[in-house]
């Protein structure tokens, strides 16, 4: 099993920091591969909690508590040329969405989250329509990272900023909200 951590102190970010006194912002680790679903308890130097473990728990990763994506947009030109784009910016502390052109060039959302890797079937649900994913699974660098791609039809254009969710219909199991803006 891995495990890193960053502490935030005031201005200052620490990763796997130890002997200063500040509030996790995030935990990140991977269960490892053939522990049975039910009950568990995560101990990680002297703090314990208990948590649920789960085949499938769907959760896309936000860059705020608003709901924000943590995600990005690859463009395809017709020459088939990629270009990734930020869909946030981040300045003074916070986090603002940049609107996505989805008019110019073929759009997909790359979103990041854990949970979805076992599932066969996903959906994603935006602004209460129904759209295939392109892909939805492990991420390929980063153990225990899944990733969903999918194609933002031009017909959004104009539309704001938009809630969002992935579904695995056979199960019924739904993803947190997570939104993004359009241009």
């Amino acid at each position: 099993m891995w495990w890193d951590y960053h502490l935030k102190c005031g201005d200052k970010v620490i990763q796997g920091g130890a002997g200063q006194r500040c509030a996790v912002a995030v935990l990140n680790f991977a269960i490892p591969a053939g522990l049975d679903a039910g009950p568990a308890t995560v101990t990680i130097g002297s703090q314990s909690a208990s948590v649920l473990l789960a085949p499938l728990a769907p959760s896309l990763f936000t860059l705020n508590t608003g709901g924000l994506a943590a995600t990005y947009v690859t463009r395809v030109a017709p020459s088939g040329a990629v270009t990734n784009q930020p869909i946030a910016s981040f300045q003074n502390g916070v986090y603002t969405p940049v609107p996505i052109d989805v008019t110019s060039a073929p759009a997909y959302l790359i979103l990041f989250g854990t949970g979805l890797r076992n599932a066969s079937f996903w959906t994603a649900i935006v602004h209460g329509g129904s759209m295939p994913l392109q892909y939805a699974g492990p991420q390929e660098s980063i153990a225990g990272l899944d990733r969903v791609n999918l194609l933002l039809p031009s017909y959004l254009a104009g539309s704001g900023c938009l809630n969002m969710v992935v579904y695995t219909g056979p199960l019924g199991l739904f993803s947190n909200t997570v939104y993004v803006c359009m241009q």
